[in-house]
């Protein structure tokens, strides 16, 4: 939230021409009213109490580039990125993201000549696996858009379970 806040106030100070930033679908309510996810929405509902002080950080982010946009007329645009993955991603630690996660373990196991890896959670819990790179080019065409939205979700578009990402990671070998 103080970063957010941050960024907001030096903009109302000093308004850019465009400001687009990255966001989080952790903002949405939880449990997802539909998936995938649709910004309309946004507020509906309290956010997972695992990601709670990170969750409202993020809706404060959103609420402070509508305060800007109105009231200072910045041209504003909230990216809110699904289940990012790519290099320079947490690979260890119980602070690892999904997919960084598993391949690490994954790769632990091959190391270990191990048969079988632990997987936290449920097979059947969905995600939206959003890859860096991807994200990437999302800013930029958010940036470049003459007419950007004022938010708007940036995903892979496909759902997968946490038991098909495993697979594809032991394939991947």
């Amino acid at each position: 939230a103080r970063i957010a806040l941050n960024v907001l106030e030096a903009s109302a100070t000093y308004p850019p021409e465009r400001l687009v930033v990255a966001g989080s679908t952790a903002a949405y309510g939880h449990p997802y009213r539909s998936i995938p996810i649709q910004e309309d929405d946004l507020l509906a509902g309290d956010v997972h109490l695992g990601e709670y002080g990170y969750a409202w950080g993020q809706r404060t982010l959103i609420a402070g580039t509508e305060i800007l946009r109105r009231e200072h007329g910045v041209n504003t645009s909230v990216a809110l990125l699904s289940n990012l993955f790519g290099p320079g991603d947490r690979f260890h630690g119980t602070a690892a993201h999904a997919v960084p996660a598993l391949i690490a373990r994954c790769t632990a196991a091959v190391d270990n000549g191990d048969v079988e890896i632990a997987v936290w959670g449920h097979p059947t819990t969905t995600r939206d696996f959003l890859y860096i790179d991807d994200a990437a080019r999302a800013m930029v065409a958010l940036l470049d858009a003459p007419e950007p939205p004022a938010l708007v979700n940036v995903a892979s578009g496909e759902e997968r379970a946490m038991s098909d990402a495993v697979v594809s990671i032991t394939r991947a070998r």
